[in-house]
């Protein structure tokens, strides 16, 4: 089994158990096999959490372009 949970940042963590990641086109996504975080905030590039939550709203905005 599988256990996630979500933290105040919004980033959904991994707490035990093994998980495959793929994309909506069905491509794997690399991660570390046990600890990893999911974009929670919807900033991220990818599914994983980047850090991009971090970011002031100018800063974010800066990272786009």
């Amino acid at each position: 089994m599988v256990k996630l949970y979500k933290n105040e940042k919004g980033q959904i963590k991994v707490v035990e158990g093994a998980v495959q990641l793929v994309n909506e086109d069905g491509t794997a996504v690399r991660h570390h096999p046990s600890k990893f975080s999911i974009c929670g905030c919807g900033r991220s590039q990818t599914i994983l959490c980047d850090g991009s939550h971090k970011l002031t709203e100018e800063e974010f905005k800066n990272k786009k372009e």
